[in-house]
């Protein structure tokens, strides 16, 4: 079965883009454009991992993870915060709201592909602590 990741991203090209790469390389993928969206299925799907663009319009990024976590589905689940900023001290602020990661636009495919495939076996090995596996 193939993991499960929620991409909210409020530009529907970056959208697009993020989805048919996942989905190319194996990934089941929800979609949200906005926070609102992104809660509802969070709350009907077991997901394994958010994908979370951090300038959404409807809430801003640290309320979004917050209540992204609260979610029982959402339980050990990575957010990888996706933002086009590359200013200092954007990803300590990310990992600070409750990001695993965060990841700015654009990236290398190989960065982007591995990054997740860490977080994922981190998750599924019990959490961010836990040693990677090969």
């Amino acid at each position: 079965m193939p993991y499960t990741l929620l991409v909210v991203e409020a530009s529907e090209n970056n959208r697009d883009m993020l989805t048919t790469l996942l989905r190319r390389n194996g990934y089941r993928i929800l979609e949200a454009s906005n926070s609102a969206e992104a809660l509802n299925l969070a709350g009907q799907e077991q997901i394994d991992l958010v994908l979370l663009d951090l300038s959404l319009a409807d809430l801003d990024g640290g309320e979004t993870i917050r209540r992204l976590k609260a979610l029982p589905a959402l339980a050990g689940a990575p957010i990888i915060g996706v933002s086009a900023q590359d200013r200092p001290g954007a990803a300590e602020a990310a990992r600070a709201a409750g990001c695993a990661g965060y990841i700015t636009r654009p990236v290398a495919l190989a960065t982007f592909l591995d990054l997740l495939a860490r977080h994922l076996q981190q998750a599924a090995s019990g959490g961010p602590d836990a040693a990677p596996g090969p």
